[in-house]
């Protein structure tokens, strides 16, 4: 048999893999070309000579696409050794993919999900995150660590149980600010979170973007889901912290500011100065800072909303 009809089968078995398998495809070939040059078994697929091939070119494509056609052309007018070589090396590793039967679309097109398990990945993996987060584009970074880890490449077990969580996330909570789900909010929310950055730095590793409106909203609720599950005290009080924060915000925006006469002790109203200066307020907005303060902290105002009528 001619090496021309060998490559040409090495041509087609590549072709028939999907887009997805493209990033195992690459660290297969990467580690025969440094064995081959080195003239040195890797024992360790994890070998950083290997990983930093392999990531300098999933940081060099625009998408998978490109990545398939990049390795097809470079797999043609090969030898007939080399063919029957990249064949089998291809066969073996595919053979141990026991999750290349799953459904990978959900975690391209759900950014909540991909940041939920690329933070449960890192979580519960530290050295395995380590070692990956130069890996710019998330869903390939996600791609490469359960494509060539054997914790989650041999079973589906540790793909099913962070899927399974979030599913339970998302049932309990698929908004969570429902009474402020508009861009506006959300952008908001997003200066306000990053501004805050000690509070909300544990949770914030979120690794996108926001450009559309709709990005802003996936952000904030793909936070608050990481903090959902890993402490539902900080998620309680960080969220009450953000919707007041907010009641605060719109309501100087939209109140109509009628003028109010009130009798202060001399007492009261030298504290009343200095307090404004403290806080670099006019006395009018340091008045009414204390007392949306005290509605808060005594619970006449939860989650933006008055508790009690007048």
């Amino acid at each position: 048999m001619s090496y021309t009809s060998r490559n040409d089968d090495l041509i087609k078995l590549v072709k028939e893999l999907n887009t997805e398998d493209s990033v195992w495809l690459l660290h297969v070939i990467n580690k025969d070309t440094i064995e081959f040059e080195s003239r040195i078994d890797i024992e360790d697929e994890h070998d950083p000579q290997l990983m930093d091939k392999d990531i300098d070119k999933l940081n060099s494509i625009k998408d998978l696409n490109e990545l398939k056609n990049y390795l097809i052309d470079g797999l043609k007018d090969k030898t007939e050794t080399f063919s029957e070589t990249i064949m089998d090396l291809i066969e073996e590793y595919k053979e141990q993919l026991m999750i290349r039967s799953r459904d990978f679309s959900k975690y391209k097109t759900n950014r909540r999900l991909l940041s939920f398990a690329l933070y449960k990945i890192s979580f519960d993996n530290r050295d395995i995150y380590r070692q990956n987060p130069s890996i710019s584009n998330t869903y390939v970074r996600f791609l490469y660590i359960i494509f060539t880890y054997r914790k989650y490449y041999r079973s589906s077990r540790e793909l099913e149980r962070i899927e399974r969580k979030h599913s339970e996330i998302i049932s309990a909570k698929s908004l969570h600010f429902k009474n402020y789900d508009h861009p506006e909010f959300y952008k908001w929310a997003k200066t306000y979170i990053d501004k805050n950055t000690s509070e909300f730095k544990e949770f914030n590793q979120i690794e996108f973007t926001p450009l559309q409106d709709a990005d802003f909203g996936i952000w904030v609720n793909s936070i608050f889901d990481i903090m959902y599950h890993a402490n539902q005290h900080a998620y309680i009080n960080l969220k009450k912290q953000l919707s007041n924060a907010w009641y605060q915000k719109s309501y100087q925006k939209n109140r109509k500011g009628r003028e109010h006469h009130y009798f202060l002790t001399d007492l009261t109203k030298d504290l009343l100065k200095i307090l404004a200066s403290k806080h670099n307020k006019n006395e009018d907005r340091m008045i009414e800072h204390l007392i949306n303060k005290c509605a808060i902290e005594e619970s006449i105002i939860v989650d933006g909303k008055l508790v009690y009528s007048i």
